[in-house]
């Protein structure tokens, strides 16, 4: 009896043990074409805490799929005693047919659980229209301003850049356009593109296209226009436009001076000019208004100059010397005039009165106007104010500068304002013109004894002026040195039409010199011995001196500027 009853005991925990353990595997689909996605989910589900796990899930041959990915999940009911684990696998099928998935097998308790193998049939793919991608969708714009509270008419910075994942789009992009009406002033700074930076995070890369420069005169929540720009590819091409941006604009505080416009930052105004302290009536002078400082250079009504019934002048020339600064634009502004005295007597200029308000102290600063003053005399007044030898040296200096000579170099002697008389320069002039009687009187007797000398040979051919003319000029030994120096002290004395002639003349010699030398003109003898580029730069060199010789009001530091390229260029073709 007691061995039967433990037969049938030993019978019931086989059975017991057996359904403790639930093995199955359930796929998404049996058909499925091989350009799709096949999930396999194998649940586990294990109740009791007497099984010894000898084996973890063995999964069937998989070489005939890609496993995309797999993923586990493990959940324990105490109450019940069930541990359940679910574990999946994306695969896509590497062939077409029919592929037979095998068993999943799991160990426990020396026991082998397996669930049945089964078949999935992969047909071809269905061949798609292929679309191609909108370049709109790949790329787009943001205007990332710097600060966003501002005051009325203070300028702030706008940067324009765009995002993609695709290189190439960068270097479609074109034609960048910005509102020009509205509330919002844009000014344009560079349109240059910077590197391309790469942010890890999204694997989207950025690229600056544009800098900008923004204002307004109104107040409260002023919404930025977007600005657009052109994308191509070979397919398509597609406007993009940025989203829009809120500034908030506070409004100016206090009442404003009677003499405030729109100029906000931190500026300073002052006048320069070149004028003696004597000048003639009617003659021409050269006068700067500097305004310089940090803030909306650009967009500011600039400070004029006063006007008088004592002279006149014309529009200025304006000449902007600014750059990008955290507050705006900084640098200055130089406004160039042309005055022209029309009376006699002290004249004093003067600039209109200037205020502006300063963002950073939160008030207003009023500039008193800038002063200069000189007299304004007549010919014979200002005659009247030179001594003899100031009289006797420009008279010389006047001859000797329109005598059509070889280049001397003739400087206007300053001659101090004293009583007692400079004999050094007497005793100097008197050895000159010596030395000149000297010279003529050899030149006279070597010229008589040619004469006497041709009467016993038989006559050489007659030259005539013109052919004797050429040939010296062609046997004339070209100096550099004494050309360029010619040139710098007429540049140095402001002395621009004989400035500019003499350089024309300049340019003849270089032509001779290049013929005596290689018998090129002058433009094959720079490419042929010094390339090109070389050649090239001399052009525009040529370019830049026509341009300025043209120009109604000279700049004396764009003539300095393009004379040092002058001089540059010299040296290293006498080298």
């Amino acid at each position: 009896m007691k061995i039967c009853f433990s037969y049938i005991l030993f019978l019931i925990s086989v059975i017991s043990i057996h359904g403790q353990v639930d093995l199955r595997v359930i796929p998404d689909k049996r058909d499925l074409s091989i350009d799709q996605e096949l999930k396999l989910t194998v649940v586990l589900e294990i109740q009791g805490n007497d099984f010894n796990i000898q084996s973890p899930l063995q999964m069937p041959d998989l070489s005939k799929f890609n496993i995309l990915t797999t993923g586990s999940e493990n959940n324990t009911d105490l109450n019940i005693r069930t541990k359940t684990i679910v574990f999946q696998v994306l695969l896509q099928p590497k062939q077409t047919g029919r592929i037979k998935v095998g068993s999943v097998l799991y160990t426990a308790n020396n026991k082998i659980y397996k669930t049945e193998p089964f078949d999935v049939y992969v047909t071809n793919a269905t061949k798609k229209a292929i679309v191609k991608p909108s370049i709109a969708n790949e790329m787009y714009l943001n205007l990332e301003v710097k600060d966003k509270t501002i005051y009325k008419n203070q300028p702030t910075i706008a940067v324009l850049k765009a995002y993609s994942k695709n290189f190439d789009n960068f270097r479609n992009v074109s034609k960048i356009k910005f509102p020009k009406n509205g509330d919002v002033n844009f000014h344009q700074i560079s349109f240059a593109k910077s590197d391309i930076e790469q942010d890890e995070d999204s694997n989207m890369s950025s690229q600056v296209i544009g800098v900008f420069l923004i204002t307004t005169s109104e107040s409260g929540e002023i919404k930025i226009p977007s600005v657009s720009a052109t994308v191509r590819n070979n397919s398509s091409s597609a406007v993009l436009r940025s989203r829009k941006v809120t500034l908030n604009v506070k409004k100016l505080p206090g009442k404003a001076p009677e003499n405030y416009r729109n100029a906000v930052g931190n500026f300073n105004v002052d006048m320069s000019t070149t004028v003696e302290e004597n000048n003639l009536v009617g003659k021409p002078i050269n006068l700067n208004v500097k305004v310089s400082g940090e803030g909306n250079l650009h967009t500011m009504d600039l400070p004029k100059l006063a006007e008088s019934p004592e002279y006149s002048f014309f529009a200025p020339k304006i000449t902007y010397n600014v750059k990008n600064s955290k507050k705006g634009s900084a640098g200055n502004i130089v406004l160039n005039y042309i005055i022209i005295p029309k009376t006699t007597g002290k004249i004093i200029l003067k600039t209109e009165d200037f205020s502006y308000f300063d963002p950073e102290k939160k008030a207003y600063k009023n500039l008193p106007s800038d002063t200069l003053s000189f007299a304004s005399l007549t010919s014979d007044e200002l005659n009247d104010t030179k001594t003899a030898i100031e009289k006797v040296n420009e008279y010389t200096t006047n001859v000797l500068s329109t005598v059509h000579t070889p280049k001397i170099i003739a400087q206007q002697l300053q001659i101090p304002k004293a009583h007692e008389l400079n004999y050094k320069i007497i005793l100097g002039n008197l050895a000159l013109l010596c030395g000149l009687l000297f010279l003529i009187f050899k030149y006279r007797d070597k010229k008589r004894k040619k004469v006497s000398f041709a009467k016993n040979i038989k006559a050489a051919p007659v030259e005539n002026i013109a052919e004797a003319e050429a040939r010296l000029i062609k046997d004339k030994p070209f100096d550099f040195a004494s050309e360029i120096s010619y040139l710098e002290v007429l540049n140095h004395n402001q002395d621009f039409t004989t400035f500019f002639t003499s350089f024309e003349n300049f340019q003849k010699d270089l032509e001779i010199y290049s013929e005596r030398k290689s018998d090129l003109t002058f433009n094959n003898y720079l490419i042929q011995n010094k390339g090109a580029k070389f050649a090239e730069d001399f052009r525009n060199l040529i370019h830049e001196f026509s341009m300025e010789k043209y120009t109604p009001v000279h700049d004396p530091e764009n003539i300095n500027v393009i004379f040092n390229k002058l001089k540059n260029i010299i040296s290293e073709i006498k080298e």
